[in-house]
């Protein structure tokens, strides 16, 4: 059964800690996120910030060990995609950033942290107006979650 109260404890948590991680913020993010990596975002941003900091090894920890690490990123996963789309967006190669994010959409649709990536990323002038709104549409639908109200303070677009 779930608990409504620590669900939104959760939401609010990796929320902060996915802020934390596009500000590169990489400790903060840590701190918020590892309490979740029962759960494919907390792992998502535990490694990200971990590799961020230049710690492969803690981030390999997130997974168990190399070997699981590379199952999972060689399955075609939300977690995959979305994993991905992070380390992609970091290296900024947005092309293929673009494609992981919208692989994760389409395994996840309703899933607000890939929503929020997607406008993470197509936020810009340097963005075709149809992606922009095709993601602002997705994430409209999350106008009740934390991330909603973090989009509005970082890209001023939500």
């Amino acid at each position: 059964m779930s608990n409504p109260l620590m669900d939104w404890e959760r939401q609010t948590e990796l929320s902060l800690a996915m802020v934390a991680l596009l500000r590169a913020d990489g400790p903060a993010a840590i701190a918020r996120a590892q309490r979740w990596t029962d759960g494919w975002v907390g792992r998502s941003i535990t490694f990200s910030a971990c590799m961020l900091m230049h710690e492969p090894a803690r981030a390999m920890d997130v997974y168990g060990s190399v070997a699981q690490f590379e199952a999972m990123a060689s399955a075609p996963t939300v977690e995959a995609h979305f994993g991905r789309g992070l380390a992609t967006m970091f290296m900024r190669k947005a092309p293929e950033a673009l494609a992981a994010f919208k692989a994760a959409a389409t395994q996840a649709p309703s899933d607000p942290f890939v929503a929020f990536c997607l406008v993470a990323l197509t936020t810009g002038p340097s963005w075709p107006a149809a992606e922009q709104a095709e993601a602002a549409a997705r994430f409209a639908a999350h106008a009740d979650h934390p991330l909603h109200r973090a989009a509005a303070i970082l890209f001023r677009t939500v």
